[in-house]
């Protein structure tokens, strides 16, 4: 059984990303961030992957190779399918 606090505490994460995400201009996904060596594309990439490993993991599924591109043409498109797929995973 899943603890609605903690849920509704990930659907707050998820919504507050999710706006800065999408507030991201296309100009602005290879801006360089505090992490070394990553620009603003490359940070949610890893997040996206992030949450792509831990579907897998949750439903027992092969991990994705982390070496692709999970963000595809449209990398905020790519986070929220991935946000919902590790809500679902996780509820």
């Amino acid at each position: 059984m899943s603890d609605p606090d903690v849920l509704a505490d990930f659907d707050e994460a998820l919504t507050d990303t999710d706006r800065i995400v999408s507030g991201i201009k296309p100009g602005q996904w290879s801006v360089p961030t505090p992490c070394a060596g990553l620009d603003v594309r490359a940070v949610l990439g890893h997040l996206v992957t992030g949450q792509l490993v831990f579907i897998s993991r949750v439903q027992g599924l092969p991990v994705p190779d982390r070496a692709a591109d999970p963000l595809g043409d449209d990398p905020a498109a790519a986070f929220r399918r991935s946000g919902q797929g590790l809500r679902l995973a996780f509820g």
